[in-house]
């Protein structure tokens, strides 16, 4: 449970309810940047699932995250900057997150998602990224809950 001090995000009060009676979710869905109200409606929150609302407006480290053993998916819109959305995963994985997911929205899936350089020397440069695409993290510290 995480007891320090701070505002929850917008809807998180159920799920901070959960946390201290000891009956965490599986999974918290964050939906964050443009049309996040409305995302968040779409989400049925259940025995295995909850769901809240990221505003960018207040700094992450601000807020509690009542996430401990739970994997968080961060349903990114257009909207917050990466550096947001990383000090986001930064807090939730700091929160005891079990692993956290980050979805880009905004992204042109059918888009190719690397491009070929012959002339790169190392793979790196012989393979670049050309969109953003989903990304894991896993929980931090010894307890490595990713499978």
């Amino acid at each position: 449970m995480n007891d320090k001090p701070g505002k929850l995000p917008h809807y998180a009060r159920a799920l901070d309810e959960r946390q201290h009676c000891h009956n965490p979710p599986f999974s918290v869905f964050i939906h964050t940047g443009l049309e996040s109200f409305e995302r968040h409606k779409e989400w049925v929150t259940g025995p295995d699932c909850e769901s809240l609302v990221y505003c960018p407006g207040i700094p992450p480290s601000e807020h509690r995250w009542p996430v401990k053993g739970c994997y968080c998916f961060i349903r990114w819109d257009t909207g917050p900057h990466e550096s947001v959305i990383a000090a986001l995963v930064q807090e939730l994985r700091k929160a005891g997150a079990a692993g956290v997911c980050v979805q880009p929205l905004w992204v042109d899936e059918s888009a190719s998602l690397v491009e070929h350089n012959p002339e790169g020397e190392t793979i790196a440069e012989r393979w670049k990224d050309t969109r953003e695409s989903i990304k894991f993290y896993p929980a931090l510290g010894g307890d490595d809950h990713a499978t």
